[in-house]
């Protein structure tokens, strides 16, 4: 397995640290550790025969607060202030971790940071959890599981680390290059130069906790701000031209709740660099009902103090800072000239600009300053969006794309072909038996059907790894590379995890539904380096949210927004969606929609595959073809399973309408005379 280092939890929100805990051994809990024995830990500043004791007093405080959920968190605050106060639930005797020195602190920073999750796992296997440590006397209201030595320490020489604030600035490559120096440059023997500072672990910040529960894309944003979250003592050089750094304290992250995570992580929005020049707005395009022109100049106004600052006009007056910077801004408002509201009197499309701060360069405040509260008004829709590059660059986007699948399936022109594992109800083997005859037929993408979540009857593990199996299986015998995608609909704080417990076991992607778990979270796994598999979103729940439809409805979102533009913004890399002529009653204009959100220009976001299905059935394949392009994901479900019993020929059936030439394998031979695999 190739190394991985300390980078990946510093890189993590704390809901993804879920899937670094996945991928080891489970973590005992703090009443159950005691089992455990103890071994030394080494850190380069410390002897073994003497301080063994201080070395698992850090390890094992990292070991705890890595270990825990924030719920687990909450219970260990709340048991460690009561055996501090001398409460029933202290253990009788239960010892006492001794305390731990800033030279100790300083050394174990240093080695979390060169140490792979292997070593990680080994510091945490030698260690137990927290049990009988004092709150500190520095007024706190929480016992933390770490406690400092006192003032005699003053005069002890501090150690040389390289510093939080350097891996805080740092790129990847050079976080690896600071690894390989060894936390000490050419004192260990490396050539490469890294910077130290003096750490005074005495001193306390919030710092680390923000940077220990921010996202990736989070970091991005704290890494281009003007000045560093990283406090600097008095923001002086000293003697030798470095800057004294404020040490992170562990037991700030241990006494915060999220939300006070959160506030942490704001604290320094003062420094913050504006995402984006005033003329850097982004814009909404609404479709709203009004008898007249003033009227419709009148509820814009209403859509403009209700998306941002939700007070009434009088007291956010024109010429004060916050009413031109803050509040929407009417930029346009026109009648509309096409589509099936061209010809009523009372129709208005009002463009609305906000500026780029409002949305935070978070995609949740986005989509709420978009709609939020204006969702539940009638007779408004949000028709189009528009973003500047500024912000465009604040979200990951697609890791793949059209093209980037269409390398993955080695499958360079033509419509890509994918079906679902149905119905609920199999056992786990039946469907990975299922799973195998699509892909020795051909099928590029064979997904869980969208209903596929944890079932007793199928449980999400077993299925995922039997069906991963099955492809793999089939994959070697022809020599194609499909892709099977489980279903991650699951509980909050388990997305990640099993989204990273699929690809561990073999899954080629992942079927996410941004309508149930959010756009967000699909963000999020897009973003994440280590995932690297392709998205496809699937539109279960957010009918509700569509305005148009056989009623030409103006509420929610077009198709175009809603099943084009806001995944793809979330890194979506395929959208599924009911095409016309199916069950769910979409209009051809509606599906074209759609597919231009997909591939239209949108900064350097690269476009998707539109995936039309529904009820589609093989005879409406050409049909699909011609309204959609060459560049489509086509779904066939419940058709393809009743066209022939034998899963293989059905498949390579559903390909040759499709117009595939390759209908075997490049291991495979032609037995009916159509063209083999020319890649």
């Amino acid at each position: 397995m190739a190394p991985k280092s300390f980078e990946d939890m510093f890189a993590c929100s704390p809901a993804s640290l879920t899937k670094l805990r996945a991928s080891h051994a489970p973590h005992a809990s703090p009443a159950a550790s005691h089992a455990r024995d103890y071994s030394p830990i080494a850190f380069p500043s410390m002897r073994r025969d003497d301080e063994d004791e201080r070395a698992r007093a850090v390890a094992g405080a990292f070991d705890d607060m890595f270990a825990c959920s924030p719920a687990s968190l909450k219970k260990m605050r709340g048991s460690a202030v009561e055996r501090a106060s001398g409460g029933v639930g202290t253990p009788t005797g239960t010892p006492t971790r001794p305390t731990a020195s800033r030279e100790d602190l300083a050394s174990a920073f240093g080695d979390m940071f060169l140490a792979s999750p292997a070593s990680l796992k080994k510091m945490r296997a030698t260690n137990t959890a927290v049990t009988g440590t004092k709150a500190r006397e520095r007024g706190d209201g929480f016992g933390s599981p770490l406690r400092y030595d006192g003032d005699a320490n003053a005069a002890e020489p501090k150690k040389e680390a390289v510093s939080f604030s350097e891996m805080f600035a740092s790129s990847p490559s050079d976080l690896a290059k600071m690894r390989r120096s060894d936390v000490g440059g050419a004192a260990r023997g490396s050539n490469v130069e890294v910077a130290k500072v003096a750490v005074d672990a005495r001193e306390r910040t919030n710092a680390f906790a923000g940077m220990f529960a921010s996202s990736p894309a989070d970091l991005a944003k704290m890494r281009g701000r003007s000045q560093s979250s990283i406090s600097y003592a008095e923001g002086r050089h000293g003697a030798s031209d470095r800057f004294q750094v404020i040490a992170p304290d562990f037991q700030a992250m241990f006494s915060s709740s999220p939300s006070d995570l959160k506030n942490l992580r704001s604290a320094s929005s003062s420094s913050r660099k504006r995402l984006g020049d005033e003329a850097d707005r982004f814009e909404v395009t609404y479709l709203l009902l009004a008898p007249c022109e003033a009227a419709a100049r009148e509820k814009v106004l209403e859509i403009c103090l209700e998306q941002t600052v939700e007070l009434p006009a009088s007291l956010v007056p024109e010429g004060t800072w916050i009413r031109e910077h803050v509040v929407g801004r009417l930029e346009s408002l026109t009648k509309p000239k096409t589509g099936p509201h061209a010809r009523r009197p009372d129709a208005w499309n009002a463009i609305v600009s906000y500026h780029a701060d409002t949305a935070g360069g978070e995609l949740t405040q986005l989509v709420n300053v978009i709609f939020g509260n204006t969702s539940m008004k009638e007779n408004v829709m949000v028709v189009d969006i528009e973003l500047p590059r500024t912000m465009l660059r604040e979200y990951p986007g697609p890791r793949f794309g059209v093209h980037g699948l269409r390398r993955l399936l080695r499958v360079p022109e033509g419509p890509l072909v994918m079906t679902a594992l149905k119905p609920m109800g199999l056992s786990s083997q039946e469907l990975a038996e299922i799973a195998y005859g699509f892909a020795k037929g051909g099928i590029d993408i064979i997904k869980d059907d969208h209903g596929l979540a944890d079932q007793p009857y199928s449980p999400y593990d077993e299925r995922v790894r039997m069906c991963a199996a099955a492809v793999a299986r089939a994959n070697a015998e022809t020599g194609r590379n499909v892709l099977y995608a489980p279903c991650i609909n699951a509980p909050a704080h388990l997305i990640i995890s099993r989204a990273h417990a699929a690809r561990q076991a073999g899954a080629g992607a992942v079927l996410m539904i941004p309508g149930i778990t959010g756009l967000d979270a699909m963000r999020e796994l897009a973003a994440d380096p280590s995932f690297n598999l392709p998205i496809i979103a699937h539109p279960a729940l957010l009918g509700c949210m569509l305005g148009g439809g056989s009623t030409n409805r103006i509420a929610g979102f077009s198709h175009e927004v809603l099943l084009g533009l806001l995944p793809r913004l979330a890194g979506a890399d395929a959208t599924v969606f009911p095409s016309f002529g199916g069950r769910f009653g979409f209009s051809v204009d509606e599906c074209k929609a759609i597919n231009v959100g997909c591939t239209r220009v949108m900064g350097d976001l690269p476009a998707i595959l539109p995936s039309p299905g529904g009820g589609m059935t093989l005879e409406r394949i050409a049909q699909m073809r011609e309204v959609y392009g060459p560049d489509l994901l086509l779904l066939i479900g419940g058709s393809l399973y009743s066209h022939s019993e034998n899963l293989v020929d059905g498949a390579r059936h559903f390909m040759k309408l499709a117009g595939r030439k390759e209908l075997y394998g490049p291991l495979e031979c032609p037995h009916d005379g159509y063209r083999g695999h020319t890649m």
